[in-house]
């Protein structure tokens, strides 16, 4: 009796985690798409580094652009690369790595940029619409779910010979 308890709890939170994961995965697209949604207009690069900053528990490298853009005849200075900016954990890379130092060749001081920005608060904005953050929940929901979806079978037959 006590396998089959323990089995039923696997499964009941493997369906739990799918459930969980899943959610997560639809909330995460869903943003994704309405930043791919947003409107767009030409910025121009002021400054960019790759810097280090201080996070909760750790030090990490970060690139730190600085792009002016304007509209409807109002200025606005942005400092986002991107909804999911890049860090490096400076535990793990003494000096950025050039993953990292690629975005200063990728948006020279001067040049023309696109530029992300929200409508009702336009002074909200990125260059980058990062869209992968989703995958990793969805392949962690599919996982739990396959997972539970075995269990349960692999839980009734082992029930099936028992009897």
């Amino acid at each position: 009796m006590g396998l089959h308890a323990n089995l039923k709890a696997l499964v009941m939170s493997g369906t739990a985690f799918s459930l969980m994961f899943g959610y997560f995965a639809w909330s995460l697209h869903g943003t994704e798409q309405a930043l791919l949604a947003r409107p767009m207009v030409p910025g121009r690069m002021l400054a960019i580094s790759v810097e280090l900053g201080v996070g909760k528990s750790k030090d990490y490298w970060s690139v730190k652009p600085r792009y002016a853009y304007e509209i409807k005849g109002r200025s606005y200075v942005g400092e986002d690369l991107s909804n999911s900016p890049p860090r490096e954990y400076r535990l793990w890379n003494p000096q950025p790595s050039p993953e990292l130092t690629q975005y200063l060749a990728r948006y020279p001081v001067g040049a023309t940029v696109p530029v992300h920005y929200d409508p009702r608060i336009p002074g909200r904005s990125v260059l980058e619409v990062n869209t992968g953050a989703a995958l990793g929940f969805t392949l962690a929901s599919a996982v739990a779910g396959l997972g539970a979806v075995l269990l349960f079978l692999w839980s009734r037959r082992a029930g099936s010979h028992a009897r």
